[in-house]
C-alpha cells in the first residue's frame, strides 16, 4: 500500500466522520 493510497482512506474516514457530526447536528436542530 503506497502514501497515497494511505491518505485517500484517511481523508474518506475523516470526511466520514465529519458528515456523521453534520448529520446528527441536523438532525438534533429539527
Amino acid at each position: 500500500m503506497n502514501k497515497v493510497d494511505e491518505f485517500c482512506k484517511d481523508a474518506k474516514i475523516k470526511l466520514k466522520e465529519k458528515y456523521v457530526v453534520i448529520l446528527t447536528e441536523v438532525n438534533y436542530l429539527k
